[in-house]
């Protein structure tokens, strides 16, 4: 790596450290300087929360569904479906909380995801927003995997063009039939520019010239080719406003990420919809079932007893949440493009970074790059053989 690279990463890795700081500060003024039921009625916060279902989720997490009393008015409540929380029973930062993300809302009650399970199901929780740790660990690795990058690696030829320390290098130009044919002079100019790519290639121009409608012919070009293609953007409305033109030209999408933070429009293509219409997932929701009626017979009893059924409910929920698994690596993987957030490239399902084998693409493509944050791009460009990123001058 060149001296330059580096220092951009060191500068870059100081940024992000110091945005966290200011974030965590954020959350920890709010916390010590207002009392739970102030913040619980300016609707920060909730309190006397009750858990009544549990269900397994991918790797060690569950979610919950916890009631909220009547008292509480879930309409003023200022933490949205996607927002990070923390759920605590004495104090927001004892060993036992959990962080998680709020899902949904369901009449007096919310969906939770959590990190892990709680241990003790029968006592009351309060629950805070929370610093969106994940996202900031998530940049943090970004960069450091930037930094031990081997030099004949992909990624590391793509972090020295990022860097500015090399010129990209385009491959010759090659043949290709627009399936737009409205497509004009300059997009199919840009079109081409894109898939001659050896390395990034950057479309950018004002808003209305047609930026997107670009991404998804080169998208609909590499996937003829045969490739692999990542789709991403720095917000869920971007990410969502590609997947519904790819889908609507008829490519097989799979769109990663809660579903909460998906537009209704695309709901239909998240993995957990693609996962549920899948005839695979019988077994995996009898056990749900079963898991649920005793989960229901532990509510009416105490001590060991409920233990034991709040146990043997999470074991079953553990077996489905396998059989699930084996479903949305299937569906992941007869995909013709995925579609993710910057910080969702990390995603389990894609496989693991460091095996450049299974979860590097053929070729990753970021609408908005211009709003991302630069750790956050890094997450997108380290599953990539070549890059295409569109943004505003």
């Amino acid at each position: 790596m060149t001296l330059d690279a580096r220092d951009w990463l060191d500068a870059l890795g100081a940024a992000w450290r110091t945005e966290r700081i200011a974030a965590r500060a954020k959350v920890a003024l709010e916390r010590s300087g207002r009392m739970l039921a102030e913040r619980v009625a300016l609707g920060v916060a909730l309190s006397n929360l009750r858990i009544v279902d549990e269900r397994s989720a991918p790797g060690e997490r569950v979610r919950v569904r916890v009631t909220v009393p009547d008292a509480i008015d879930l309409d003023n409540l200022r933490i949205s479906p996607g927002d990070p929380v923390r759920l605590w029973a004495e104090h927001p930062e004892e060993p036992g909380s959990v962080r998680g993300v709020l899902e949904r809302r369901e009449e007096q009650s919310l969906w939770l995801m959590l990190d892990r399970g709680l241990e003790e199901i029968d006592r009351e929780y309060a629950l805070d927003p929370e610093v969106p740790e994940v996202t900031f660990d998530r940049g943090d690795t970004a960069i450091a995997r930037a930094k031990a990058a081997l030099a004949t690696s992909d990624f590391a030829r793509l972090r020295d063009v990022a860097a500015g320390t090399k010129p990209p290098r385009p491959i010759a130009a090659m043949t290709w039939t627009p399936f737009d044919d409205a497509l004009d002079e300059r997009q199919r100019a840009a079109v081409d520019a894109a898939l001659r790519s050896g390395d990034i290639a950057l479309i950018h121009g004002p808003p209305g010239t047609g930026k997107t409608r670009t991404l998804v012919e080169v998208v609909r070009q590499r996937v003829e080719r045969g490739e692999r293609v990542l789709c991403a953007a720095p917000s869920n409305t971007a990410v969502d406003n590609l997947g519904l033109r790819l889908s609507a030209a008829g490519l097989r999408a799979v769109r990663l990420g809660h579903p909460a933070r998906v537009a209704p429009a695309l709901q239909a293509l998240t993995i957990d919809a693609q996962v549920d219409a899948d005839g695979a997932t019988r077994l995996a929701r009898e056990w749900h079932d079963r898991a649920r009626a005793l989960r229901k017979t532990a509510a009416g009893r105490h001590g060991a007893d409920a233990k034991a059924l709040w146990q043997e409910a999470r074991a079953l929920d553990q077996d489905a949440a396998r059989e699930i698994a084996n479903a949305e690596k299937a569906i992941v993987g007869r995909a013709d493009v995925i579609l993710a957030t910057c910080v969702g490239c990390d995603h389990p399902l894609l496989g693991s970074i460091e095996r450049a084998d299974t979860s590097l693409f053929d070729c990753v493509i970021v609408d908005e790059a211009t709003q991302a944050a630069d750790p956050l791009l890094l997450i997108a460009l380290s599953r990539a053989k070549v890059a295409v990123l569109a943004g505003d001058r």
